[in-house]
């Protein structure tokens, strides 16, 4: 899929503002504070609902306004068009001019990959970032998942409460038991797919941070989860009810001490992946350099991994991201732009290497 047209209404600091993109290599380029991040927000928050830098709609409506309008224009076999619109809790997401009530029934429709200089947290920070990054890929390529998560996640809150309310004798143990039943279900889910996931995407990971450093380096990406003993259930081919099975007896199992503590003590909530080389954790042992070219890496693989489960290549954004590279990795990633996929890219500055591109468009922003 790709881009060919946006407009946008009041979002950050776009007052009105519509671009037309080529099928290949976009390069925005601008000083600071011209909006260039602010576009690629806008697409990214037409694919996925909502933004990468803002977890509240209402910080995205450019200041003295009272709501904001993207509307996106794509290609893949057919044309199809997509439109949000926002005014202060008043969310409408529109796809091909019909109002979309589910987002699971919209949230597959336009596949995006985002590089931004944050997402260095995927490797530097908490575990809540990196079950994101996981979320975010199997959500756009796997539905069942999607519907997991988001049951797990309505249920994780229906037994916090359950718990509280059994303290204080306002209901009976058969509830607690049927949601903590049931919380198990959605949690082998979300595991099963996410232990299939990481034991495949880890090997695109592999292949693409060696091409990048041009050298063998030994990169091991591990999952974990305290749900149940990945080791002791996993053969040759695992199954999804042997996950089933094993969540279901340690949820259980472990249901009378949440009881007495009255909080929740297992989950996939808590769920993790741990980066390491040749024994060394990667957040204390790389360079900034070498973990900045793995996060690249991370999402090199992510397009490769939404092409092979799709058939189609995601569109590509990358902010700033020439900045974060040296000069052999930067040319690595030209060479990476030749692939077949859209990308949009900003810059401060012009790349003349980009122009080497059919289809090369250069979007040059400016202070108003």
């Amino acid at each position: 899929m790709i881009i060919t047209n946006l407009k946008i209404l009041n979002f950050r600091n776009h007052q009105n503002f519509e671009q037309t993109f080529s099928n290949a290599v976009n390069l925005v380029i601008g000083e600071n504070s011209t909006g260039k991040t602010s576009i690629l927000e806008a697409i990214y928050t037409l694919a996925n609902t909502k933004s990468f830098r803002a977890h509240n709609d209402e910080r995205l409506i450019k200041i003295g306004t009272d709501g904001f309008y993207i509307k996106g224009f794509f290609k893949d076999i057919v044309e199809h068009t997509a439109e949000i619109s926002y005014s202060y809790k008043n969310k409408i997401l529109k796809f091909d001019n019909y109002r979309i009530k589910k987002i699971r029934e919209y949230i597959a429709k336009i596949s995006i990959v985002l590089y931004n200089p944050l997402h260095l947290y995927i490797i530097n920070e908490g575990p809540v970032y990196r079950r994101e990054f996981i979320n975010i890929i199997l959500s756009k390529t796997d539905v069942e998942y999607y519907v997991a998560l988001h049951s797990y996640l309505k249920l994780l809150n229906e037994k916090r409460a359950a718990l509280k309310l059994f303290k204080e004798r306002k209901i009976k143990f058969d509830v607690i038991e049927l949601i903590n039943k049931r919380l198990s279900e959605f949690a082998s889910i979300i595991v099963f797919k996410r232990y299939n996931f990481i034991n495949y995407f880890k090997e695109l990971v592999v292949e693409k941070f060696n091409l990048l450093m041009n050298r063998d380096i030994k990169l091991i990406i591990e999952y974990s989860t305290n749900c149940l003993n990945l080791k002791g259930i996993v053969k040759d081919k695992s199954k999804l009810e042997d996950f089933k099975n094993a969540a279901a007896q340690k949820f259980l199992k472990i249901l009378g001490a949440e009881i007495r503590n009255s909080r929740i003590l297992l989950g996939c909530q808590a769920d993790d992946l741990t980066f390491k080389d040749s024994g060394n954790i990667v957040k204390y042992y790389y360079s900034q350099g070498e973990r900045k070219a793995l996060v690249l890496a991370l999402k090199l693989a992510e397009i490769k991994y939404i092409r092979e489960k799709t058939g189609g290549y995601p569109i590509v954004l990358l902010d700033d991201i020439f900045s974060e590279l040296d000069d052999k990795r930067r040319q690595y990633l030209i060479n990476e732009l030749n692939s077949g996929f859209q990308s949009i890219i900003t810059d401060i500055d012009f790349n003349e290497h980009l122009q080497k591109f059919s289809n090369f468009q250069k979007i040059e922003l400016k202070k108003n």
